[in-house]
């Protein structure tokens, strides 16, 4: 882990890693008064997608999900040589973790059911995985944006995604929960599914 990273110039402290993603590594830094989170990309093959620009992907699916009011944390600055990103960080457990350890609201899933509502009309989907997701207050933010996908039917994702660059091999959705959690299917979660909302991925979380 490194101990600097920059974004424009402007360095900061890596405190600790947050988190990888099939899109990047995420890290809590600072610059001596506040706290931030770093993205910088990576170009990792993932076996269940295919990525185009992931910078611009990234970008796309930050500006689709603020326009149709999707909270999430602001993006404060983009340094493409780099291939980095300055994100507000939104400090807290995820819902993984308060579930874990029964502090379950559920207020959190009436506002996931909030989201769908807008985001289906849009023809969009995100990841509903727990660790998405972090409280503030009684708002719940999703806290990783490179997620925003074309809605699935008949239990199979779609193949393309035009809002990030990504495509994934059709498959059961079934499938890929008990893969990705260790058999556990996160269908039966109230946080995972709203009613209408599909699980994508559990790996992509943590910004």
């Amino acid at each position: 882990m490194p101990d600097t990273m920059a974004v424009n110039d402007m360095e900061y402290t890596v405190l600790r890693l947050l988190g990888k993603g099939k899109g990047g590594y995420s890290y809590l830094v600072t610059d001596g008064e506040r706290e931030y989170v770093l993205k910088q990309i990576h170009h990792e093959p993932c076996e269940y997608y295919t990525f185009g620009d992931k910078l611009q992907s990234e970008l796309r699916d930050y500006e689709t999900l603020r326009a149709l009011g999707i909270p999430l944390p602001r993006l404060l600055a983009v340094d493409k040589a780099q291939e980095h990103l300055l994100k507000e960080y939104i400090a807290g457990p995820t819902v993984a973790e308060l579930r874990e350890s029964g502090r379950m609201d559920g207020r959190w899933t009436e506002q996931v059911r909030a989201m769908c509502a807008v985001l289906y009309p849009a023809g969009l989907n995100i990841d509903y995985y727990p660790t998405n997701f972090v409280p503030r207050g009684e708002r719940l933010y999703i806290i990783s944006t490179t997620n925003a996908t074309p809605i699935w039917s008949n239990g199979t994702l779609s193949t393309g995604a035009r809002s990030t660059g990504q495509s994934r091999r059709p498959r059961r959705i079934e499938q890929i929960a008990r893969r990705e959690t260790g058999g556990q299917n996160f269908f039966q979660n109230p946080i995972d599914n709203p009613g209408m909302c599909c699980y994508i991925n559990s790996n992509d979380n943590h910004y």
